[in-house]
């Protein structure tokens, strides 16, 4: 029905104007542009319906060796990690014993945060100290906040 408007409205356009090549071009333009327009809409349609029918079955997918091997990356990682904050806490532990007291006290979160520095920087301990006493006294001074406050 919208074309056939279209298409009357041309109609006119030639009748009234006698411009009969802008009314072809104009007719042709829509002829070529609206069914173009409505393929985009049924084109991305169809796209979110086969990316919602295959999310459901992405998981499904994932054969046993796949999560074999998943887990043996995470699991070689995580002991990268424990390698990694066992080698700084040993330096710490025999060669900056009150550092290492401090490091103790920091909470996870913190720790983990001063290892990464440890290791992002190349293995640099004054790098590392130097956050982690930031942090360490950032912690007492929110507790001497607390403390007052309450």
């Amino acid at each position: 029905m919208y074309i056939l408007n279209q298409l009357c409205n041309v109609l006119f356009l030639v009748r009234k104007t006698g411009v009969l090549f802008k009314s072809i071009l104009c007719l042709l333009v829509f002829s070529v542009s609206f069914p173009a327009l409505c393929g985009d809409d049924l084109y991305l349609k169809e796209l979110e319906a086969e990316v919602e029918s295959s999310s459901h079955v992405a998981d499904k997918e994932v054969s046993s060796s796949t999560k074999k091997a998943l887990s043996a990356e995470k699991n070689k990682a995580l002991l990268m990690a424990e390698n990694n904050e066992k080698e700084f806490k040993a330096i710490l532990k025999n060669e900056l014993p009150a550092t290492y007291n401090a490091y103790k006290k920091l909470n996870d979160n913190d720790k983990t945060q001063v290892v990464n520095l440890y290791l992002d920087s190349g293995k640099d301990v004054s790098a590392a100290t130097r956050l982690l006493f930031n942090l360490y006294f950032k912690t007492k001074r929110e507790q001497r906040v607390n403390n007052a406050t309450n």
